[in-house]
């Protein structure tokens, strides 16, 4: 199939808008709510947050991904592939919210405080799925000007509590624990962009449609999806949480303020796996072969930019203190040592997306859950000795595990898949 250049470039440029506000908007409110709480604050909110994300990919066990491919496959399916959406995280949820009660119990200091933790929760593994399943409505129908709306909405509504969050700030008379408000204020956004979002998806594309015949088929397709994102989040935040529980907060401040400006910097590339996604799916139906050479018209962009933007980190580092304050003059040597995580995680994310999409989701998923792990053990070591250059050493060493053990599957697959071929 030739590369619609056109479409894709439309689609990637939409989703670059939507997500390029997000990252501007997530950037501002990173900035007030660093800078607000220091250090020491930022980083309480941050290893609640890493808890929460850790479950998050649970929520709704993995079915967003089915209603993504088939609404790209038959637009027909779209209405009872959103009620088996919507049925499963209504059944999820206070399953993985139990769960995340339990994990702060045993991880959290108590000095946090619960009702914040309530408050993260709720809005984190109820109100934010509940917009983000959207997103994935609208890409099936590759409708990327909604998907950008999606994505837009909900960090905006973040925003807007991040600037009350700072009036009150600069109120003195005002007596309150900035933790709290901050948790509060985040969990009214939540409730607002999922009301909104949802709202949208009713009006443009319909109601749901609930048949329950076929739902545990469906889950048990669809939860390979789920524990890949899980295990793609417990290898993202678990360092987070490891360096709260064997440091400090004020540390788990530092590298995760750094972290996250990295992060940040991520989005384009995932605007245009975003947008490739319904056609990454069609080419996967054909086979893995059709999969992997669409992944690989998409790569030279995406790795210009990420060696590109490497070093714009890196040079550009110096600049964080004046920023956030001088509770994070330590992040400078941190940003430099996570500078080069763009171009490292690249392989990655096309070597997940060839095989999600040709139906080695359950592969996909145990190597990524194998890095989970790999990262976990590295930080058991590397954190007691280095602090939080431990744990971004051990982000190196799990992402490159899991690029080239992925690269032998898709060896292994493709191998098979030739021979298979040759034998018909």
């Amino acid at each position: 199939m030739k590369l619609k250049v056109g479409k894709l470039g439309k689609d990637t440029f939409l989703l670059t808008i939507g997500m390029g506000l997000r990252a501007f908007s997530q950037g501002l409110v990173f900035i007030i709510i660093a800078r607000s709480m220091g250090a020491d604050g930022y980083g309480a909110f941050v290893s609640i947050i890493a808890i929460a994300s850790m479950l998050s990919g649970l929520v709704g066990f993995g079915s967003h991904v089915l209603l993504t491919r088939d609404t790209a496959l038959d637009q027909k399916k779209f209405n009872s592939a959103w009620g088996h959406t919507l049925l499963s995280l209504t059944i999820s949820i206070p399953i993985i919210f139990v769960v995340y009660l339990l994990f702060a119990f045993f991880i959290l200091p108590n000095e946090i405080g619960w009702i914040p933790i309530l408050f993260i929760g709720i809005a984190d593994l109820i109100f934010w799925p509940l917009s983000n399943v959207c997103v994935s409505a609208y890409q099936g129908f590759e409708r990327m000007g909604r998907v950008s709306r999606m994505i837009i909405v909900p960090v905006m509504m973040r925003l807007l509590s991040a600037f009350i969050f700072l009036s009150l700030l600069i109120n003195e008379n005002i007596q309150y624990s900035m933790l709290l408000t901050w948790s509060s204020l985040y969990l009214i956004a939540a409730i607002a962009a999922s009301s909104y979002t949802q709202w949208m998806v009713y009006k443009d594309l319909g109601k749901p449609l609930f048949l329950n015949s076929h739902w545990f088929a469906r889950i048990k397709e669809s939860m390979p999806f789920a524990l890949w994102a899980s295990s793609d989040k417990l290898y993202i935040d678990a360092d987070k949480v490891m360096l709260t529980r064997m440091t400090s907060l004020d540390v788990t401040g530092i590298y995760s303020a750094a972290y996250r400006l990295v992060d940040i910097f991520l989005l384009p590339i995932q605007s245009l796996i975003g947008a490739a996604t319904p056609r990454f799916f069609q080419e996967g139906s054909k086979g893995i072969h059709h999969s992997l050479i669409y992944s690989i018209k998409l790569i030279k962009i995406p790795f210009i930019y990420s060696l590109s933007i490497g070093f714009i980190i890196y040079l550009s580092a110096d600049f964080i203190p004046f920023i956030l304050g001088s509770s994070f003059n330590e992040s400078i040597e941190a940003i430099r040592y996570l500078a080069w995580i763009p171009i490292i995680i690249l392989p990655k994310i096309l070597l997940q997306s060839i095989l999600a999409s040709s139906g080695f989701q359950k592969k996909g998923m145990q190597i990524v859950l194998m890095g989970a792990a790999i990262n976990i053990l590295s930080n058991l070591f590397l954190i007691p000795v280095m602090g939080w250059k431990g744990a971004a050493i051990a982000t190196y060493i799990a992402e490159i595990s899991m690029s080239f053990i992925m690269t032998l599957l898709l060896y292994h697959l493709m191998k098979k898949d030739s021979l298979l071929t040759k034998a018909i």
